[in-house]
């Protein structure tokens, strides 16, 4: 398998990770849930912000892979009825194009904090 490939692969499961750890322990500490699934901080703090901001469609998409967890973060800081028009235009566009449109409608946005 190729490399880009493997690490896609294991970013989608790391999101689905951290959102189930969140999901089971949420009073547990960043660096702890961290430590017990083996990821970094801030995939947890990204994590967290989903499930506490996000639209239960876009937890799904994280879940499921269709959204990278850091790229979630940043939707979930969105009004819900603008994360449920990003969901649909992901639905409708491909994956390039998709990574390029987020990095458009994102730019001008605060970055996600915890």
């Amino acid at each position: 398998m190729a490399p880009m490939m493997v690490a896609v692969l294991s970013a989608r499961g790391t999101g689905r990770l951290a959102i189930a750890e969140v999901r089971q322990h949420p009073d547990r500490e960043h660096l702890a849930s961290a430590y017990a699934i083996g990821v970094s901080e801030p995939m947890i703090t990204w994590a967290r912000r989903i499930v506490r901001l996000g639209v239960p469609e876009l937890i799904v998409a994280v879940e499921d892979g269709r959204i990278a967890l850091y790229m979630a973060a940043r939707v979930a800081n969105l009004p819900e009825a603008e994360q449920r028009a990003f969901l649909q235009r992901q639905a409708a566009e491909s994956g390039a194009t998709l990574t390029a449109r987020c990095s458009n409608v994102l730019a001008n946005r605060a970055p996600p904090h915890a």
